[in-house]
């Protein structure tokens, strides 16, 4: 075993979220760039750009902006895609060199609950950077939370 992989350190989260807004609803919310841009990252974090191919292999990226910081850019591939259903892809948090800081796999279903949605996100994470996978229950949660008020804000939910 390589140094590297000595270091090697893994995240494994799930979150369950019941949302006021029909499937398809939500569904846009995760695949379209548009809505995108209003929600993806923790508070006060931004994402000023994004594009999404939204295809099996097709690319998600996305610049996260903190409020004092830098861009953070993180990229990956649409693994499965069931309209409605199921959204699975790839996510890497890219350094400045454009090099993976972390390789991850989040999968999202989309159930309905009658005119609501019960959403899980299931991320799993690996990384030899420790803090970069401390914060992503909080992360997760914070990212959720502005989706759900988002949507409200917008009259979508």
């Amino acid at each position: 075993m390589s140094e590297t992989q000595a270091e090697m350190v893994e995240r494994d989260i799930e979150l369950k979220r019941v949302i006021d807004a029909p499937v398809a609803l939500v569904w846009a919310a995760w695949t379209d760039p548009e809505h995108l841009m209003h929600w993806w990252g923790p508070h006060h974090f931004t994402a000023p750009e994004c594009t999404v191919d939204l295809r099996v292999g097709g690319r998600i990226y996305m610049i996260m902006k903190g409020p004092q910081g830098p861009g953070f850019p993180w990229d990956g591939h649409f693994m499965e895609i069931v309209e409605n259903e199921k959204l699975v892809f790839t996510n890497r948090p890219l350094g400045p060199n454009g090099a993976p800081l972390a390789e991850g796999l989040t999968t999202v279903t989309f159930k309905a609950v009658g005119a609501k949605t019960e959403l899980t996100i299931h991320s799993a994470v690996k990384t030899n950077i420790k803090p970069m996978i401390e914060g992503m229950d909080e992360g997760w949660k914070q990212q959720t939370e502005k989706m759900v008020a988002y949507m409200e804000k917008a009259g979508r939910a």
